[in-house]
């Protein structure tokens, strides 16, 4: 997928009109584990970074593998949770909290959420629910 790219890397800017025939790679100076963010030629979006931290989402709970602070996934664990809480691996940089969209595999209920630039906390979770989020700063 990373082949003939236009990649960014550390302090880098783009003036004007680009027009990249495959892959938009952003790869942040000293990144570990490689790109952050990739357009690929098809326009889908791709993000890595360290997985947020689930807590108080019952017993077990799984943050799905490839969860980011920017979007993912968390199956609510046993005994379920009144208040699921997913902790960002890095605070969000604004004053303000991200603006999020909380999805749910459950039943219709209605799903609850309050955010800090620290954490998302949903409320009304049960076990084996699936949680996902997608969180973007201002």
């Amino acid at each position: 997928m990373w082949g003939d790219d236009l990649t960014l890397k550390g302090v880098a800017g783009v003036t004007g009109s680009t027009s990249v025939s495959s892959d938009v790679i952003v790869d942040p100076s000293g990144a570990v584990g490689g790109p952050k963010f990739v357009i690929d030629g098809d326009g889908h979006l791709y993000l890595s970074g360290t997985a947020p931290v689930a807590s108080a989402c019952g017993t077990g709970p799984v943050v799905q593998t490839g969860s980011t602070d920017t979007a993912g996934r968390v199956t609510i664990g046993t005994g379920g949770g009144t208040v699921c809480t997913i902790t960002f691996s890095h605070a969000y940089s604004s004053t303000s909290p991200p603006f999020c969209t909380v999805t749910s595999s459950g039943t219709g209920g209605t799903i609850a959420a309050a955010l800090s630039v620290t954490a998302l906390s949903i409320t009304a979770t049960a076990a084996g629910e699936t949680v996902g989020w997608i969180c973007l700063g201002d």
